[in-house]
């Protein structure tokens, strides 16, 4: 069976995570003016049916726009998150190595200690 490694720089990562999660102010205010600005434009068009397909766009967009600062804050604290699960796992992994060494270490004691098959 092929050695399967994961080589991951745990405090890049988390750092990374961190920096998405500072985006989110950033992303709310870019949805927020880019709202304002077809408000803004449906307000002042002149034209009634450009106006109200103006309104309608607005209402398409209201929604997920809202949702994106939650999207980004999410995303930066799973790629967080996903430091901190590798952290875990790495010492699981190690804890349980160790189990596998003693156990084996003890086999082969109780074999050259006892009589021979």
């Amino acid at each position: 069976m092929a050695e399967q490694t994961v080589d991951m720089h745990v405090q890049q990562v988390r750092a990374n995570g961190h920096a998405i999660v500072g985006l989110t102010d950033e992303a709310s205010a870019m949805a927020r003016s880019l709202l304002s600005a077809v408000v803004d434009a449906a307000e002042n068009v002149g034209n009634d049916r450009l106006g109200t397909a103006l309104g309608r766009y607005h209402d398409t967009w209201l929604s997920p726009l809202a949702g994106l600062a939650h999207d980004v804050d999410a995303l930066g604290q799973d790629i967080a998150g996903s430091a901190v699960d590798v952290t875990t796992a790495d010492a699981a992994a190690a804890r349980c190595g160790q189990r596998v060494v003693s156990c084996s270490e003890s086999l082969v004691g109780r074999l050259n200690g006892g009589p021979a098959l």
